[in-house]
């Protein structure tokens, strides 16, 4: 991605749509594209989508690709959506659990983003759950969320005998 394409990212992402947008033209056609696929890794699409309308107005913008653009980012973001508060949800379950067994925990990244940093929290894209807990709690808390029947990215056993070992 050219330092053009960069900037154009971060001023689409900007879940405010304060940043000033790039000079010159806007992307359009393989360019737009890798943008969305940009913003889709970085989890930005949801803003990129709420600020794309800025391109419109430009010289040089093609507002009926924007329009399609639009379209499909629109139906795309619906089922994200859905999924999304799916896992706001569990999130709030995940607390509850950790708060009944009187565990400490926290949720953050994702969801705690977009309730506190974003004006709108579908602005904010997350795919998974992030949840912290003390070291002298991890194992508790692991037991706890299996118990749940969610899955552990990580082997938490092995992971605490790795840092015993240190």
């Amino acid at each position: 991605m050219s330092s053009t394409s960069h900037r154009w990212l971060i001023a689409l992402s900007d879940p405010q749509g304060e940043v000033p947008l790039p000079a010159g033209t806007p992307p359009k056609g393989a360019a737009l594209d890798a943008l969305i696929r940009a913003a889709d890794y970085h989890g930005t699409t949801p803003a990129v989508r709420s600020n794309l309308p800025r391109l419109k107005d430009l010289p040089h913008a093609d507002p009926a690709a924007l329009d399609a653009t639009l379209e499909t980012l629109s139906a795309r973001l619906l089922a994200h959506t859905a999924h999304t508060m799916a896992l706001a949800h569990q999130g709030r379950t995940i607390e509850t659990r950790l708060r009944e067994a009187t565990l400490p925990g926290v949720i953050f990244k994702g969801p705690s983003l977009a309730e506190t940093v974003y004006p709108r929290p579908a602005l904010r894209s997350y795919t998974d759950i992030d949840v912290l807990v003390p070291r002298a709690s991890f194992a508790a808390a692991g037991k706890s969320l299996l118990a749940m029947g969610l899955t552990a990215q990580h082997d938490y056993k092995t992971d605490l005998k790795h840092d015993h070992d240190h």
